[in-house]
C-alpha cells in the first residue's frame, strides 16, 4: 500500500474558494484522500468531485469544523493543513515511513517557509525556527509536558499524527468550548499531542505556509492582537476557571489517575506565568527617567506592545528574506532534504495561480 492511502489530509475553510480549490487540486494530484470541511455560505462541492475528497458544508465555527471533521478521518494518519498552503509530498512519505518504524513517537514536523506574492516575484522567509530546539525527546511523559509549557512550540498542532491523537484533540476540544481565547486552546492541544507520544523533527523541508492572505477573523476566531500569548490571557481569568480547564485536560490525558498531572500542569503553567511576566515588565535602576517611564506605559498597553515588536521584526526576519532563485542556494547550504520536481511544481502553482486572478 502506498503510504499516501495511509493519510488523511484535513483542511478546514472559509470563504476561500479560489485557495482551497487550489489546494484540494494540489493535495488529490498528489495521491492523497482529503476530507473539506467548508463553513463558507456558499456550497463549491460542484466544481471539486473526485472520489478522493470528501466536501462538508458545515457553517459553524472552526473548532466544531475540527471536531466534526476527525469523526470522518478512517486512516491511520492525518494532518490538518490551510486552505491556502502546502505541505511537501515527501516530507509526509518520509513522517509515515518513521512513524511505522518508531511507536513511541506521535507526531513528525519539519523545516518552515512562508511565502508571499508581491510585484509578479514569490519571496520566502524561514519560519518556526524554534521547533528543533524546542521539541523534547524524553520518554517520561510528565517531562515532555513540562517542556511544552515552559518552552510554548506549536510544532505538535503543525505535524503528521496519529489518527488517534487527532480524534484525542477533537475530544479535548468538544470539552473546552467555553474557552474564548483560542491561543490557550492550542496550549491545550499542543499538550495534549506532546503527552501522548514524542515529536520528531525531520531535516526535510516540510511546508510553505501562506502569508498570501490577511488571517480569516470571525466572532468566534479572533486572531487579536492583544491575546497573543495565552499567559497574559491566563492572567487575566479567574483562577477557579483555569483550574477547571487544566482538570479537564488532565482527565484526557490520563483517564485513571488525573490528580497529579493535574497539580504538575497547574503549578509548571503558574511558574511559565511568573517568568513571563518578569519578561514581559521590566524595573529599570533610572525609576524617574522620562525614556523609562515611556517604556513602562508601552509595556502596560499590550496591544501598542505587540505592534511594535512585530514592526520591529520586520528588520529582524529581512536578512531571512529569499527570492525564488535564492531558495535552492539556502537549502542546499543548509543540507536540507526536499525534492527539487516537486519545489518547481509549486513555485510554478503558485505563480500561475497569481496571473490567473490578476486577469
Amino acid at each position: 500500500m502506498s503510504p499516501r492511502n495511509k493519510i488523511t489530509i484535513i483542511i478546514i475553510s472559509y470563504n476561500r474558494p479560489k485557495y482551497l480549490k487550489r489546494s484540494i487540486d494540489y493535495y488529490i494530484s498528489n495521491g492523497f484522500n482529503v476530507i473539506v470541511i467548508d463553513g463558507s455560505k456558499k456550497k463549491q462541492d460542484s466544481q471539486i468531485k473526485n472520489k478522493k475528497l470528501r466536501y462538508v458544508n458545515l457553517r459553524k465555527s472552526y473548532h466544531e469544523r475540527f471536531i466534526y471533521s476527525a469523526k470522518l478521518v478512517k486512516t491511520k494518519y492525518s494532518i490538518l493543513v490551510n486552505d491556502d498552503e502546502f505541505f511537501f509530498p515527501e516530507f509526509i512519505d518520509s513522517s509515515i515511513k518513521f512513524l511505522e518504524e518508531n511507536k513511541n513517537y506521535g507526531t513528525v514536523c519539519g523545516i518552515v517557509f512562508t511565502f508571499f506574492f508581491k510585484n509578479e516575484k514569490i519571496f520566502f522567509n524561514r519560519a518556526y525556527t524554534y521547533f528543533s530546539e524546542r521539541i523534547s525527546q524524553s520518554n517520561i511523559i510528565e517531562e515532555r509536558i513540562k517542556n511544552s509549557i515552559h518552552n510554548p512550540s506549536v510544532h505538535g498542532y503543525n505535524s503528521v499524527m496519529r489518527s488517534q491523537i487527532f480524534k484525542g484533540e477533537a475530544k479535548l476540544l468538544s470539552k473546552l468550548k467555553d474557552v474564548k481565547n483560542i491561543f490557550f486552546k492550542e496550549l491545550m492541544l499542543n499538550t495534549f499531542i506532546i503527552s501522548k507520544g514524542k515529536s520528531k523533527f525531520l531535516n526535510n523541508l516540510a511546508w510553505f505556509r501562506s502569508f498570501e492572505n490577511n488571517w480569516i477573523q470571525t466572532k468566534s476566531w479572533n486572531r487579536n492582537t492583544k491575546f497573543q500569548s495565552p499567559y497574559l490571557w491566563i492572567k487575566r481569568q479567574p483562577n477557579k476557571k483555569i483550574k477547571k480547564y487544566i482538570k479537564i485536560l488532565a482527565k484526557e490525558i490520563s483517564e485513571s489517575d488525573s490528580s497529579s498531572l493535574n497539580e504538575l500542569i497547574q503549578d509548571n503553567l503558574y511558574i511559565y506565568i511568573s517568568e513571563f511576566k518578569k519578561k514581559i515588565y521590566f524595573t529599570s535602576k533610572k525609576k524617574n527617567s522620562i525614556l523609562t517611564f515611556i517604556k513602562k506605559k508601552i509595556k502596560e498597553n499590550h496591544l501598542i506592545y505587540y505592534l511594535i515588536r512585530s514592526f520591529l521584526s520586520l528588520f529582524r526576519t529581512k536578512e531571512f528574506e529569499f527570492k525564488t532563485n535564492d531558495l535552492e542556494i539556502f537549502l542546499l547550504s543548509k543540507k536540507i532534504i526536499y525534492k527539487k520536481k516537486t519545489l518547481g511544481s509549486i513555485i510554478k502553482i503558485i505563480n500561475n495561480f497569481h496571473k490567473v486572478d490578476k486577469k
